[in-house]
């Protein structure tokens, strides 16, 4: 049963602008998108990160902490982790991608290509949940709200009886997923950047 999730808020198109808001603000100084927005208007930046919710909520899932959306993460299944021409044009990404530029968008291919190579590696014959996004509005950390989202995620992997997987440039946050049962399998140097992230997983059931 999905009782944690049953208390979250399911995200909808109305909500996709303040989305891409609170995971601008969540991932502002995160290692990588740091870098990478360190030259871009907040406007265009938040227009990138609408793009889980938008992707998520036509191929996965996207819960809010509440309909106040102090924090929200965004998973698919293993069959839909790769955002191909097709699924970006249903999902609404367009729109997103106008925003943002597309000299941006090219820009950021060779830099996060290596993650998805050791993702196809690592996860190469298996099915799993990939958390594409997960953020908590800087207002509200602390508050419990990131961990509420985790426990959810775990709790929806449980009962699809597969793992999850995820990838951070934060250091802070490895040791945060460890406590949840995560392990790391491999740390990745990003290319033009020279920014470190963790691929992570997690059975769907504790070892």
């Amino acid at each position: 049963m999905n009782k944690l999730i049953n208390e979250l808020y399911p995200v909808e198109k109305k909500d996709f602008e303040k989305t891409g808001h609170v995971f601008g603000r969540a991932f502002k100084d995160d290692p990588a998108f740091c870098n990478i927005f360190k030259n871009i208007e907040d406007y265009r930046r938040d227009a990138f990160f609408e793009g889980p919710a938008r992707y998520c909520n036509t191929y996965g899932k996207v819960y809010a902490t509440s309909p106040e959306i102090e924090g929200l993460a965004a998973w698919v299944s293993s069959d839909y982790a790769d955002m191909t021409f097709i699924r970006i044009v249903r999902s609404g990404l367009v729109k997103s991608t106008r925003r943002i530029g597309m000299k941006t968008m090219f820009s950021m291919r060779p830099i996060f290509e290596p993650l998805e190579k050791a993702r196809r590696r690592h996860m190469k014959g298996i099915k799993y949940i990939y958390l594409m996004t997960l953020g908590v509005d800087p207002e509200f950390q602390g508050k419990g709200f990131g961990s509420k989202l985790i426990t959810a995620l775990i709790e929806d992997s449980t009962n699809e009886v597969l793992p999850v997987y995820l990838e951070t440039a934060n250091e802070k946050n490895v040791g945060m997923y460890k406590k949840f049962g995560f392990r790391v399998l491999e740390k990745v140097d990003l290319p033009v950047i020279n920014i470190s992230q963790w691929c992570m997983i997690r059975a769907y059931i504790e070892s």
